[in-house]
């Protein structure tokens, strides 16, 4: 194996072991997942070293390995993902979730790295690209991406709850759900 292309060197914005997640890392592009880039920006923006913790490096084998959640017999189960120098490339090719698509850089890479992982996880078929996964988040919700990324489920306020409860009872939910901080995004 040559040198790889990406490493932890690579993951966020400048260089060193301080260099953290940003939501200006992301811009949506091809992909259909909003709700999923959704959760990565506010979760690097409001907690980042949740990304951080999520995310290691093998400088061995040139892999990520990101720890995502899966609902197992009503609780959640962390599952460990292999991202490859492939499957990067793949996801920059196709126009996904960060800058790098469009600046030609190769830093930041982590929202490639994690929108790689969760693709993985909805493939039955890795060797022949991750288009299946890609294909499947095409379309969710933010409560399934929260989920993923921190085995917690959301609050959901519905629009109709919305309109009957006023406007200082939502603005009281929303308040009690991203305290002590928690992320919070929108579903509209």
């Amino acid at each position: 194996m040559g040198q790889p292309k990406y490493t932890e060197e690579n993951l966020y914005s400048g260089s060193g072991a301080k260099d953290l997640p940003k939501g200006q890392d992301i811009r949506q592009d091809t992909f259909m997942d909003c709700y999923y880039i959704a959760v990565l920006g506010a979760t690097a923006d409001r907690q980042p070293d949740r990304i951080k913790d999520a995310i290691s490096y093998d400088a061995q084998k040139g892999t990520f390995t990101v720890t995502l959640y899966e609902e197992k017999a009503g609780k959640p189960e962390k599952i460990k993902i292999e991202v490859t120098q492939a499957d990067i490339e793949e996801n920059i090719k196709r126009g996904g979730g960060s800058t790098l698509d469009n600046t030609g850089k190769t830093t930041p890479v982590w929202p490639v790295v994690m929108e790689a992982a969760f693709a993985k996880t909805r493939d039955t078929n890795h060797a022949d690209g991750l288009k299946e996964g890609y294909d499947a988040i095409a379309g969710g919700w933010s409560r399934q991406a929260m989920y993923a990324l921190t085995g917690e489920k959301g609050t959901d306020i519905r629009l109709a709850e919305a309109k009957t409860a006023g406007t200082d009872k939502v603005f009281e939910r929303v308040r009690d759900a991203i305290v002590p901080p928690r992320d919070a995004t929108d579903g509209a």
